[in-house]
C-alpha cells in the first residue's frame, strides 16, 4: 500500500515520514472497514428518508423536499459544531479554512475544488471548513449563495467519516458559522499559498501528488487551531493541474479515502430521483420493486438497464473551440489510462476546418447522428459481454443529462426511438418533476438539478459521457467508486 502513497520519483524527507504515517494509519483504519458506506439522515422528521426495500412503492409517488432553511438548519446543528467537544475537534481544534475557493464557476468546478480540499483538510487531521456555492461571480449577491448540502452529503459536507475513523477523533468537516464564531480573525494562522509553493517547490509543472504532500506537511507542522488559506493565494488545485496528465499521481489515494468512498448525494437529490423513477427507466413502481435491492446503501434499485448520455450543449461551443485553439487532452479522471476511449487534441493550434476539426468536434460537440452511432456500438459492446459478466443485463433505457434546448432534445429521442436498436424508454432531464420554484430563486429541489442527473448517471448500466468535461470526470471517478468497471463508461 505504500506504494499508493508514495511520491512518484521515490524521494521522501523527514517531515514527509510522519505525514505519511499518519496517511498510512487513516487509510487502513478505513480499509479495515466492511464496505457498506454510511448514511447521512437529516433531522427533520417529516422528511423520507432512504427509502427501504418495502417502501419503493411509496418512494416513487412523494418525497417531502426540504427548503434552504431545512438545510441550512441541518447544516447548524451538525454535532461537530460544538465549542466544547474536545480535541481535535471544539473551540481548541485543528480547523483550516481554503479561502482560494473557486466560487461562480459551474457546479462540478465547485465540487471538485470543495472534495480535493477537505482532502487536504482529512489528511492534515483538520476540519475542514465547508462553504455555500454560488454560480454568480459577484460574491455579495447574497441571494445566490446556496447551501453545500442542497447538493451534495458525505463527510465534505459536514457528514460523518466511517466507525474507525470516528472513533480515532478524526475531525470532521464544520460550516463557515462555526468557523466564524471560534476563530475569529485574532485567532488565525493566515498562510499564504505563493510562500508554500514557494517552500515546497511547487509549481504548474509539480505532479499533483506532491502538491498534496506539500500542503499536507504544512497544515500538519502548523501548531495553531485556526488556519486560514489566504484569499489572493494561488489556486491549489488549478484548471492547469486538473486538465494535465499530472493530476492522475493523486488518483490511488484520493480514490481510497472516505471523501470518495463515503461520498453521498443531498436528501433532496435523493427524493428526487426516487420519486422520477417510472420516468428514468420506464418501469412501474411494481417492477421497481422486484428490481430493487435491500442490501443496496443508498439507493434501494437499480439502474443497470439504463444508458446515460451527458451531452453538453449551450455555452460549451465555446469551450470546445478553446480547447481546439490549445490542443487540451481531456480533463481529470477521464485521463485514466484504464479508460477504453482515448482522444488527443492534435496540438496547440488553431482547428479551423478540414477533417482534424470534424473528427474533434464529433467528441466535444457530437452532432445527431455521431450520437446515435457511438450509443450504437457501446450497446452492441456492452451487450456482447453479458454472457461473462455476472448481473450485466441488455439496456433498454436510455436517460440524456443535457443543458441543451428542449427542441434538440425531442430530435435526438426521436433518432433514438427510430435508429432500430430496441429501447423501451428514452427520458432526459427536462421529463422529471421537481419541487416548483417561487419567484426568480429555483426550488432547492430544481436548483440541484445537475446534481440529480450525476446521481443517475453514476449508477447506470452504460454511461457516454464528454471527455473534456468536469462533471463526466466526477461522474466516471464516482462510477468506479460505485464498483462499475472503467469499460461501462465511454465518452464521445
Amino acid at each position: 500500500m505504500s506504494a499508493i502513497l508514495l511520491r512518484p520519483h521515490g524521494t521522501s524527507s523527514v517531515r514527509w515520514t510522519s505525514v505519511l504515517a499518519l496517511i498510512t494509519v487513516l487509510i487502513l483504519l478505513f480499509w479495515s472497514l466492511p464496505r457498506q458506506p454510511l448514511l447521512d439522515y437529516y433531522t427533520k422528521s417529516q422528511i423520507l428518508a432512504i427509502p427501504s426495500h418495502s417502501s419503493l412503492i411509496a418512494a416513487t409517488q412523494s418525497a417531502v423536499p426540504l427548503s434552504y432553511d431545512d438545510i441550512y438548519a441541518y447544516e447548524q446543528n451538525l454535532p461537530q459544531n460544538n465549542d466544547s467537544l474536545p480535541f481535535p475537534e471544539g473551540q481548541n481544534g485543528r480547523m483550516v479554512k481554503f479561502s482560494t475557493e473557486l466560487f461562480g464557476y459551474g457546479l462540478n468546478n465547485q465540487l471538485q475544488d470543495r472534495m480535493l480540499h477537505s482532502l487536504l483538510a482529512f489528511l492534515s487531521n483538520r476540519a475542514y471548513v465547508f462553504t455555500d456555492v454560488t454560480f454568480n461571480y459577484d460574491p455579495n449577491t447574497i441571494a445566490d449563495w446556496h447551501p453545500l448540502n442542497t447538493f451534495i452529503s458525505g463527510p465534505t459536507a459536514g457528514g460523518s467519516f466511517p466507525p474507525a475513523l470516528a472513533a480515532a477523533r478524526v475531525p470532521r468537516a464544520i460550516t463557515q458559522a462555526f468557523w466564524e464564531s471560534v476563530c475569529p480573525p485574532e485567532r488565525r494562522r493566515y498562510v499564504d499559498g505563493s510562500v508554500v509553493n514557494m517552500e515546497k517547490r511547487l509549481s504548474r509543472q509539480s505532479e499533483a501528488l506532491d502538491v498534496v504532500e506539500g500542503w499536507v506537511t504544512t497544515l500538519r507542522e502548523l501548531k495553531e487551531p485556526c488556519v486560514e488559506v489566504m484569499s489572493g493565494s494561488p489556486v491549489i488545485f488549478d484548471f492547469i493541474l486538473m486538465n494535465s496528465p499530472k493530476v492522475l499521481s493523486l488518483y490511488p489515494l484520493f480514490s481510497s479515502t472516505p471523501i470518495v468512498t463515503s461520498f453521498r448525494w443531498s436528501q433532496n437529490v435523493v427524493n428526487v430521483v426516487t420519486k422520477n423513477l417510472p420516468t428514468i427507466t420506464g418501469l412501474s413502481p411494481s417492477d421497481l420493486v422486484s428490481r430493487s435491492s435491500p442490501e443496496s446503501s443508498e439507493f434501494p434499485y437499480d439502474l443497470s438497464t439504463t444508458l446515460a448520455l451527458h451531452l453538453r450543449r449551450g455555452d460549451f461551443e465555446d469551450h470546445c473551440f478553446n480547447v481546439a485553439r490549445e490542443g487540451w487532452s481531456y480533463t481529470g479522471w477521464n485521463q485514466l489510462a484504464l479508460m477504453p476511449d482515448k482522444y488527443q487534441v492534435p496540438g496547440a493550434r488553431s482547428l479551423t476546418s478540414g477533417p482534424e476539426l470534424e473528427e474533434f468536434l464529433g467528441h466535444c460537440w457530437p452532432s445527431i447522428e455521431e450520437i446515435v452511432e457511438k450509443v450504437r456500438k457501446v450497446k452492441v459492446e456492452y451487450e456482447s459481454r453479458i454472457s461473462e459478466t455476472s448481473g450485466r443485463e441488455h439496456l433498454r433505457a436510455v436517460y440524456i443529462l443535457s443543458n441543451a434546448k428542449k427542441e434538440w432534445i425531442e430530435l435526438l429521442k426521436d433518432a433514438l426511438m427510430k435508429s432500430g436498436m430496441v429501447w423501451d424508454n428514452v427520458a432526459g432531464s427536462r421529463d422529471l418533476a421537481f419541487e416548483p420554484s417561487s419567484g426568480s430563486i429555483p426550488s432547492p429541489e430544481k436548483l440541484a438539478a445537475q446534481a440529480v442527473d450525476m446521481a443517475i448517471a453514476a449508477r447506470a448500466g452504460a454511461f457516454i459521457g464528454n471527455g473534456f468535461s468536469t462533471m463526466t470526470a466526477n461522474i466516471v471517478l464516482l462510477r468506479l467508486t460505485n464498483g462499475l468497471t472503467a469499460d461501462t463508461s465511454r465518452f464521445w
